[in-house]
């Protein structure tokens, strides 16, 4: 049997793509971040604490409140007490409220 060059370059073809749909699927099975969030809790605490950093003092007073009903309020760090304090000064009075109540649970 001769195998002539179009054979050949038919064959690597073939072999090239089988390898690269493998070796794909391969890197992307095995890629399995332990810091992303598997449950849709953890999903929801990540996206809370993100957050966080939110200018409008709205959104941060739904988000003490949303990290008080999925129990994570011992999640949030030192580095969030400084806008908290800043909620103090805010002219909205539940906002002032969310403020007080957040620093009592947290710290």
């Amino acid at each position: 049997m001769k195998i002539s060059y179009r054979n050949l370059w038919i064959y690597f073809a073939i072999f090239f793509c089988l390898a690269s749909i493998f070796s794909t699927i391969f890197l992307y099975s095995n890629n399995s971040n332990s810091e992303e969030p598997r449950t849709e809790e953890e999903r929801q605490i990540k996206g809370a604490l993100a957050a966080l950093n939110d200018p409008r003092s709205e959104v941060i007073t739904y988000v003490w409140e949303k990290l008080d009903e999925l129990e994570a309020l011992d999640l949030i760090k030192e580095e969030h007490a400084p806008k908290i304090v800043e909620l103090l000064k805010d002219d909205n009075p539940d906002v002032r409220g969310t403020a007080v109540w957040a620093l009592s649970e947290a710290y």
